[in-house]
């Protein structure tokens, strides 16, 4: 729990250099996942996945392009767990998300 609250606070940290926040982030939640698994803590697990789509999802430090195609997966993977009539409130959210992703990949695909 201690290293997905830790990424989540770098993603959502309003000062310092945005990208380190990030990669922190993404360091720190790669850690919550070896933890917390899909198996054994599911809705955690979820959590986790749905963090690090957004750290991800923010992060310019690798390039753009990147960044997307790491991202997409999370994505689809938190709906694994986060399906429509158990969770809908984060159902919909990753789903926006996943969707923002998919049209920026389009977008840069066809550049």
């Amino acid at each position: 729990m201690t290293q997905n609250n830790l990424g989540r606070a770098y993603i959502d940290l309003p000062s310092g250099d945005r990208a380190a926040n990030l990669q922190k982030a993404i360091v720190a939640l790669e850690g919550a996942l070896r933890v917390r698994t899909e198996k054994d803590f599911p809705i955690d697990w979820a959590v986790s996945e749905n963090n690090l789509d957004l750290a991800y999802f923010y992060s310019t430090v690798e390039g753009l392009m990147e960044n997307l195609q790491s991202a997409k997966p999370c994505f689809e993977a938190a709906l694994r767990v986060w399906t429509e009539s158990g969770f809908p409130e984060e159902h919909r959210s990753v789903v926006a998300h996943l969707d923002r992703v998919e049209q920026a990949l389009r977008l840069h695909s066809s550049e």
